[in-house]
């Protein structure tokens, strides 16, 4: 079975998230990442492969709008630490999910723009090529099917592990795979502190092929990381056509 994970793998999401992110901690509603301040898409684009979820997003955006020491040399670890100052994850979340969906009301044209598939991938979702997939996000159900319906991606529902109720994407997986046992996963994310976390929760469980894609969002010495858990980087036009047949 194949698992994709869907912002930054599936989905370039990453100007959405950014206005979005953007909008919750400063009550705006901007409907373009072009009415951002110049400073805040650069050090948000610059520190976005720290944050794995929605929660980190809004902590990223309030670090650079209240311009913080620690934006100076961000890390995982230091954005964590500032996460914790600003409420708790399920709260983070539900304010970017809100923000998310107000833009999506003000200017549909300009959200869906913002969210726009990697089109080798997406093609090769479309035409089958994919038997038997799941997609695990930390992106909440609606906007995943908004996206997907109007990227033509028939899907469904049970084949969406969202994000809404701010469980780990380990726990999902592990829910999904005690009602519908596999023998093996290749799994798609370009989070590799994720990646790591269901590499090591599934091995008791499946045979786990972790793939970190070298097109998402990485931070520095991502790659390094994946090849330490024993999981291979892969390019999109080079290694999606060759991890296919690899699991044929």
């Amino acid at each position: 079975m194949f698992v994709f994970d869907f912002d930054g793998v599936l989905i370039d999401s990453t100007p959405e998230i950014m206005v979005s992110a953007y909008n919750t901690v400063t009550s705006s509603l901007c409907t373009s990442e072009d009415e951002l301040p110049e400073s805040f898409r650069e050090h948000f684009l610059k520190n976005r492969g720290y944050a794995l979820n929605a929660a980190d997003m809004v902590a990223l955006a309030e670090l650079i709008r209240t311009n913080q020491p620690a934006l100076e040399a961000l890390d995982r670890a230091a954005l964590i630490e500032f996460r914790k100052s600003c409420g708790s994850v399920l709260k983070l979340q539900r304010a970017l999910f809100a923000s998310r969906a107000a833009f999506h009301r003000k200017d549909e044209q300009s959200w869906f723009a913002h969210n726009r598939p990697f089109t080798l991938l997406w093609q090769l979702l479309q035409q089958g090529h994919f038997k038997d997939f799941i997609i695990v996000t930390n992106k909440n159900r609606k906007a995943v099917q908004q996206i997907c319906t109007h990227y033509d991606l028939a899907l469904e529902d049970d084949r969406i592990l969202s994000g809404d109720e701010g469980i780990s994407k380990l726990s999902r997986v592990l829910t999904f795979l005690h009602m519908s046992p596999v023998e093996r996963i290749v799994y798609f994310e370009d989070a590799v502190g994720n990646l790591e976390e269901i590499i090591h929760g599934l091995k008791e469980t499946v045979d786990v092929q972790g793939l970190l894609v070298s097109w998402g969002a990485l931070a520095p010495g991502d790659e390094e990381r994946a090849a330490s858990i024993g999981a291979q980087v892969i390019d999109l036009d080079r290694d999606v056509l060759l991890a296919i047949e690899q699991s044929a």
